[in-house]
């Protein structure tokens, strides 16, 4: 009886230990996976940002291609933009360019560049590991033949 009763407080003792060890082993893995999560967060804007302003920068190359000029083609973008929310103070550059087009004559392109900053703060402090990725200038570019 005794040998029974010796082996189930060694039973609860190991498992005594084994919560504390798990318990210990969340407390040392969780602030580095939460740095890993705030950092793909991070990232995933970034690239919100970026396929927000390419959709905006193409939209007004399509504008200014159709024969739009340069206050056209900016409204578009920031139309476009307008549903993006901090994105809508983006810059708009819009240059229509010709080119040499062989035997064909001149060919004019329009050249939408939009451009923004993208501040993140996720994290707060200036030593984490994300900060490298705050206040980025994120730009799109789209080049379209005028018809």
């Amino acid at each position: 009886m005794m040998r029974t009763n010796a082996a189930a407080g060694r039973c609860a003792l190991r498992w005594r230990r084994s919560g504390a060890l798990m318990t210990a082993e969340l407390l040392l893995t969780l602030p580095i996976l939460m740095i890993l999560l705030a950092g793909m967060m991070g990232v995933s804007q970034l690239l919100l940002a970026r396929q927000a302003l390419a959709a905006a920068s193409h939209e007004g190359a399509r504008v200014g291609a159709a024969g739009g000029d340069a206050g056209t083609v900016q409204l578009a973008v920031q139309r476009t933009l307008a549903a993006s929310g901090p994105l809508v103070q983006a810059k708009v550059n819009v240059q229509f360019v010709q080119v040499d087009g062989g035997p064909n004559g001149p060919i004019q392109l329009v050249v939408v560049t939009t451009s923004a900053p993208v501040g993140l703060a996720l994290l707060g402090s200036p030593s984490s590991p994300v900060s490298a990725l705050a206040n980025q200038n994120v730009a799109a570019t789209s080049i379209m033949r005028v018809n």
